[in-house]
């Protein structure tokens, strides 16, 4: 049986973000209004994505933005958090 999600997800194909280097592809899936309350069903999910789509998973972390700008010392983009999938 199928965990609920406590937070949408953007799956793959829906709005996620790809770049590549080094023929190795880095695709992110960010999570709207996350409360710290578990990531093992996202992540769960993210994995059946793959497994369907037929694409292999190197790696699987979380990530953080805040929208800080170093290089400016202003907050220029929105917060986000999410899944990074490192895969072929």
């Amino acid at each position: 049986m199928e965990q609920a999600l406590s937070a949408p997800i953007q799956r793959l194909g829906q709005g996620t973000s790809t770049y590549e280097m080094d023929a190795v592809k880095f695709t992110t899936h960010p999570i709207t209004g996350y409360e710290g309350d578990g990531l093992k069903p996202f992540i769960d999910l993210i994995k059946e994505d793959y497994a369907k789509a037929d694409i292999y998973i190197i790696n699987i972390r979380t990530y953080y933005n805040s929208g800080y700008n170093h290089a400016t010392d202003k907050y220029e983009g929105r917060e986000e958090f999410g899944i990074e999938v490192e895969h072929l």
